[in-house]
């Protein structure tokens, strides 16, 4: 990579079996980053290239997006954290950050593992004392049993996508 600006595309194989992409751009420490549901890895590129003049910057192409393998029938968290811990050793990244749903699977890869030496997360898709509303879920899961996908994401997006209902604060 000349002058820490040329951006590279590797890929590894999951735990199990899916290939899994990822963006490496900078020199430095590696970083590696999670983008949320509703991203992709060329979306955090201003945002690598920012970094990369101090990180090596690795930006995951989670499952079902650009060159990495499809979700597979038994996608979810562990497949998720799976997909990262590959990344991870092929990459020896020690810093981990993640932004929405992103968040909430960097949260749990640095749960499960203490490979990490930093984590930062931006908005991460987790529920604290009920702050997110997630109502919505229940009409998903049945529209996807259903077969009904399109519906299934449209209730998803309007629900994940209500404003939160507010909260007592207790004081500081």
């Amino acid at each position: 990579m000349s002058g820490g600006r040329d951006r590279r595309i590797d890929t590894v194989v999951s735990r199990d079996g899916t290939e899994i992409a990822y963006q490496t751009i900078g020199k430095g420490p590696d970083v590696l980053i999670v983008p949320g549901a509703l991203a992709i890895a060329d979306d955090f590129d201003a945002f690598a290239r920012e970094l990369a003049e101090r990180f090596t910057v690795v930006t995951v192409e989670r499952r079902g997006r650009g060159q990495s393998g499809p979700q597979g029938d038994e996608y979810g968290i562990n497949s998720e954290c799976d997909d990262l811990a590959a990344v991870q050793a092929a990459t020896g990244a020690k810093l981990l950050f993640g932004h929405s749903f992103g968040g909430f699977i960097a949260l749990e890869a640095a749960r499960r593992s203490n490979v990490f030496e930093k984590l930062a997360v931006y908005e991460p898709g987790v529920s604290i004392d009920g702050s997110v509303d997630v109502s919505w879920a229940t009409a998903t899961q049945r529209q996807l049993a259903r077969g009904q996908h399109l519906a299934a994401f449209i209730t998803f997006v309007e629900g994940s996508t209500r404003r939160p209902r507010a909260r007592p604060h207790a004081g500081c």
